[in-house]
Parts: structure tokens; sequence; C-alpha cells
């Protein structure tokens, strides 16, 4: 879903044949969960927790914990429990485990859990962004992250070998700072050396990610889609650069 692409007059910028001025493009800033990556299915994080702690637990066992885990995210202590929790690593675990234990998971298993959530793979990149990472760093368009995580995203890329077409890694619990804060997002700038007015944010969440529009930025906004999907990440390539065939 495409939120807004301001346009302002620009010489020397100008499409083939339309007249028609554009903003530049001079970075674009990706949301992690749900926009690059997917998480496991629940029923994968649970079975991989148990088998690394040796429990041998049956498909049944884990279908029931994960129903009792689901219905424990509605819990009002629970909500008001995950507020501010991607400030810090420190708040991201109690909140997560306060969770779990809500969800009837044992003190053993709930750390198993939680230390899964942080492993590398456990997380997907969807079909379409190695290639449009790549394809961004290949014409010299830096990329950043921005996330409301608890932990350090950057082994996730490093595992999947895509940390080297990443300038930048802005995250909540590194900055005391959260999604959608227009602060947070004009970091995100400086620390991609780019002007808000010419950075693209590409996420997936209108509340967090759009937040993005109220710091001066372009955003582009995808609805959601399977693990293991193509994203339609290329799209983007052509807001980057809408003068290419």
């Amino acid at each position: 879903m495409l939120i807004r692409i301001r346009t302002v007059a620009l010489e020397g910028r100008t499409s083939k044949g339309a007249g028609v001025s554009r903003t530049p493009v001079g970075a674009v800033l990706f949301d992690f969960h749900q926009t690059l990556f997917q998480v496991e299915a629940g029923e994968s994080w649970i079975g991989a927790a148990c088998t690394g702690i040796g429990r041998d637990t049956a498909l049944p066992e884990i279908e029931t914990l994960l129903t009792q885990v689901n219905a424990a995210r509605e819990f009002p202590d629970v909500v008001e429990g995950q507020k501010g929790r991607d400030r810090s690593p420190e708040a991201h675990r109690s909140a997560t485990l306060f969770w779990l234990h809500a969800g009837g998971v044992d003190e053993q298993l709930a750390d198993a859990l939680y230390e899964r959530l942080l492993d590398p793979s456990g997380w997907h990149p969807y079909r379409d962004t190695a290639a449009t990472l790549a394809e961004l760093s290949r014409i010299g368009v830096p990329v950043g992250v921005i996330s409301n995580t608890g932990w350090d995203l950057r082994k996730t890329f490093e595992h999947y070998g895509l940390a080297g077409h990443v300038k930048s890694f802005t995250l909540s619990c590194e900055h005391g700072m959260e999604k959608p804060d227009p602060d947070f997002f004009r970091l995100a700038c400086a620390e991609l050396s780019s002007p808000p007015e010419e950075t693209l944010m590409v996420g997936d969440n209108p509340l967090s990610d759009g937040g993005a529009v109220a710091a001066g930025m372009m955003c582009h906004l995808f609805p959601p889609a399977p693990p293991h999907a193509s994203r339609g990440l290329w799209t983007i390539l052509r807001l980057v650069d809408p003068w290419t065939e």
C-alpha cells in the first residue's frame, strides 16, 4: 500500500518525456519483521526450543502450548507489560518471559523459547529480500534497517550473508526509542547520512512504520505476506529510480 510519494520541482531529475520532476530517493530505510524477514511458525519455534533442552514433545502438546501462549497475548496484564519493552534488551527479555509464563510455560522452556527467538536460524528472509538489497547496493543506494527490537539484528543479517548490503542498523533497544517516534526516524536518517525528505521508509505497519511521514520521509507500506513468499520488494527499485526501464 503506497501512502505517499512526495514530489517537488528539482532541476535535472525529470522522468523520460513526461516533464515531471520528483523528489530523488537518496537512501532506503527498511523495517525488519514482516518486511525483510519473517519469524518461523509457532510450532517450529516451540519444537526447536523443546529439542534444545532435550524434551521429546509430541505435536499435539506443542499445539496445545501454542494455543495457550497465543491466548495469553490478550491478557490485560500481559498487554500492559509489553509497553516499552523494545527500549532495552533487559526490558524485552523481562516482558517476553512474563508473557510466556502467563501462557503456562515453565521457566526452563520459557528461557529456551526466548533464546530461540534470538537465534538467526529462526528467522527467514522473504524470497526477494537478498536480491533487492544486493541491487540497491549495486546501484549505490545506501540501505538502513530500523526496528523496534530487543536484541541485535546484525547477527541475523550476517547469518544470511546480507550484512554487507546494510550501511546502518538503528535499533530501539540501543537508543531507548521506538517507532513511531519521529525523532527515532530522524536518527536513522542521520546514521544513513541522508536527509529525511530524500529517504524512503519501507515497512508493513501503518501505525509504527507510517510514523516516518511525521519525520518528513516518504513511506511505502506492504500488506501481509506468508513466510518464504516474494514480498514485492522489487517495486522499491522502481521508486528509487523510476526512470529506468
